[in-house]
């Protein structure tokens, strides 16, 4: 006795299914995607010094020295000051004036680039540095 078998269907996979995905895909990283103004901020790293006398020799006169701490504050010339301080300490200078800027152990680098892109606009020329091999 024969067992009649039910012939074998060969089934295709739809592409029109395919296509979908795809567009649906495309269509979340589109909407996803952040349309930023990506800007360059030219910033130099500031050497490290072999020696004080060194360092005192290649210390640029007019180098103003702000340091940003953990918890948002920054200093200039020893003592505490705002954002809007540091910047009208910035803009009363020559435009070749350089900036030495500190980020203290723990800065929120979105809080230093936010400085760095407030300090942009004044185009002085701006070192960040370390505690220990910057000028103060």
């Amino acid at each position: 006795m024969r067992i009649a078998l039910a012939p074998v269907r060969r089934s295709r996979i739809p592409l029109t299914s395919l296509v979908d995905v795809i567009f649906i895909l495309l269509f979340f990283f589109m909407l996803a995607a952040h349309d930023v103004d990506w800007r360059a901020l030219r910033v130099d790293l500031a050497k490290p010094a072999a020696a004080p006398a060194q360092q005192t020799a290649t210390k640029p006169v007019d180098a103003l020295r702000i340091v940003m701490l953990a918890n948002g504050e920054l200093h200039m010339r020893g003592r505490s000051a705002s954002k809007a301080e540091v910047l009208d300490e910035i803009t009363k200078g020559p435009i070749d004036r350089t900036v030495v800027l500190v980020p203290g152990r723990g800065v929120d680098v979105q809080a230093l680039v936010d400085l760095l892109d407030a300090i942009t606009p004044t185009r002085v020329n701006v070192l960040l540095g370390s505690a220990g091999n910057t000028p103060s």
